[in-house]
């Protein structure tokens, strides 16, 4: 593969009272100069040893970073591609073994060297994996269904939230939590540096060997060396940077060994649910797969559990099996549930298999409804008022249309409470966004295209409404939006009104798609509706939102 080296991010900075960069940019491997833009071959020779068929283990593996001793037999897969600092060179001795189990993804990776190199993100400037689990596409086309797993080597507490974290899960979401029974551990000595991993399948829902679409993956490995250099281990051909972001991810289909359970072996069984969230008028599935040795029957038991820990349904969801898998389907009984938060817990009673899933119960709505009782509410709301519920019903109305249904929505459960609370408040006569102190998301409707705009803003609770006060806009970085100002309230001197413009998108480096004008609007709906000083706006920003400054 040529080198070639990628474009610089220039930035041209206008007039401002106060330029505050907070950070750099963040760090990408220099293996990233190999290029975004080539397109994933399909066949068995791009897809490399991804196209092994992965292995079934009955039992868990030990993770301490060694490989146990069955799992020597395991069948070896190279890397097929080795780039350092951004150039394609001769790969030194590094492989990975792939398995599976019923609950269970377990990768085990290992590269010569005489050191874990663990620094700030290991996984991109150090030594770490980046894990790939997306849905298989018709044709092999790239997914926005996916969850990034960086794993780093880590070794002190500061770094610890890098050891397992997912980086990216779909083109939208960045950094959120793995669970606790996500394992990995790091080992260095006798010339090789090792990784070993087990992922539960539960974690990367929907995604499962028996269920659903198919498993995509896509694994790299990132090894540090003392010069500060790095190498990038690829699995597939390379195609595409792994942290790249709001972009699909292309990855190959797994292809799984049937699973095989000695004589005598209990049966384990997996169960998902088929939809997360759902309105009163909306079914819930369940989804069981079962791998048994020999005949027999499989019963499970389920329980729907408040948040506080309170059993408010269950159920016993009973099927024959067959040696070999049996999937089967059952509709999950609600009980005249209320709109909620819950979790459902399940364990067969046949064998293995226990588990948790959320479920997110919605009331009936229509966002038509809401916004014909804001037009009735008179004069209770002021126009800004009435533009930022506006907002807030057609973005809770756009997300819940397109929130996958194997997700639950917490958050927009969360919001449609609010804006049913904060409508009934109107109509009483009041207006709960004007009134509002502290954090909240306003909106103002933009004279370039109509459009109905985000902001974030925080009143203080002891504001003087007879006094002007400064103004400090915040422009958020790369990735983010304008949400992250509850995050730097720590700039504040005390005294101000605080802002945060989206600027029309995360990852726009505010120099197109309007972001300048944007942030221009945002202000001025600010001023329109607060005692702001317009004399002391303090325009500030961390790392792409400091070259927006």
């Amino acid at each position: 593969m040529p080198h070639r080296s990628r474009p610089s991010i220039l930035a041209a900075a206008g007039a401002a009272l106060l330029v505050l960069a907070l950070g750099p940019l963040a760090a990408r491997p220099a293996a990233a100069a190999a290029g975004d833009a080539a397109t994933a071959a399909t066949d068995d020779s791009a897809a490399g040893d991804l196209a092994i068929p992965v292995n079934f283990l009955a039992t868990p593996p030990l993770i301490d970073g060694d490989l146990d001793a069955p799992l020597a037999a395991l069948p070896v897969r190279r890397f097929v591609q080795v780039l350092r600092d951004g150039t394609e060179v001769e790969p030194p001795a590094a492989h990975y073994r792939l398995a599976y189990g019923t609950a269970f993804l377990y990768a085990y990776v290992e590269v010569a060297g005489d050191q874990l190199f663990c620094r700030d993100r290991a996984y991109q400037n150090g030594d770490g994996l980046q894990l790939v689990i997306s849905r298989v596409m018709p044709g092999g086309a790239p997914s926005e269904e996916f969850h990034v797993l960086a794993c780093s080597a880590v070794d002190r507490p500061q770094m610890e939230w890098s050891r397992r974290v997912f980086w990216y899960r779909d083109v939208d979401h960045l950094f959120e939590p793995v669970s606790e029974r996500m394992l990995l551990a790091t080992a260095g000595g006798g010339g090789t540096v090792r990784f070993e991993l087990l992922l539960p399948w539960a974690d990367v829902h929907p995604r499962h060997p028996w269920l659903g679409d198919g498993v995509g993956l896509d694994l790299a490995l990132c090894k540090g060396a003392a010069d500060g250099g790095l190498t990038y281990h690829v699995a597939r051909p390379y195609t595409r940077y792994l942290g790249a972001e709001n972009q699909p991810r292309e990855t190959t289909p797994l292809v799984f060994a049937p699973p095989a359970l000695p004589a005598g072996a209990a049966p384990q069984t997996f169960v998902q649910l088929a939809r997360a969230h759902a309105t009163p008028t909306e079914a819930v599935a369940l989804r069981a797969v079962t791998a048994a040795a020999a005949p027999g029957q499989e019963a499970i038991s389920v329980s729907v559990l408040t948040g506080e820990d309170h059993r408010a349904a269950r159920q016993t969801v009973r099927y024959a099996l067959q040696p070999g898998l049996t999937r089967h389907e059952e509709r999950l009984d609600r009980a005249d549930l209320p709109p909620g938060g819950y979790r459902l817990r399940w364990r067969s009673r046949a064998g293995d298999g226990a588990g948790e899933a959320p479920l997110t119960l919605l009331p009936e709505w229509s966002a038509e409804e809401v916004v014909a009782r804001l037009q009735m509410a008179g004069s209770s709301l002021s126009p800004g008022s009435r533009t930022t519920l506006t907002f807030r019903t057609q973005e809770l109305a756009e997300q819940l249309a397109t929130r996958p249904a194997h997700e639950p929505a917490p958050a927009e459960r969360l919001a449609l409470a609010r804006l049913l609370a904060d409508l009934a408040a109107a109509e009483q006569g009041a207006d709960p966004v004007a009134a509002r102190h502290g954090l909240q998301r306003r909106a103002y409707r933009s004279a370039l295209d109509g459009s109905l705009q985000p902001y974030m803003v925080h009143v203080p609770a002891d504001l003087d409404p007879d006094r002007r006060h400064p103004l400090l806009v915040y422009l958020h970085g790369s990735a983010s939006d304008e949400t992250d100002l509850a995050g730097v309230r720590f700039l504040d001197p005390g005294g101000c009104i605080m802002m945060a413009p989206r600027g029309r998108g995360p990852s726009n480096g505010w120099t197109r798609d309007h972001a300048q004008q944007d942030v221009a609007e945002a202000i001025a709906d600010v001023l329109a509706h607060y005692p702001v000083d317009p004399d002391r706006v303090v325009l500030m920003g961390f790392s792409m939102g400091g070259y927006g400054v």
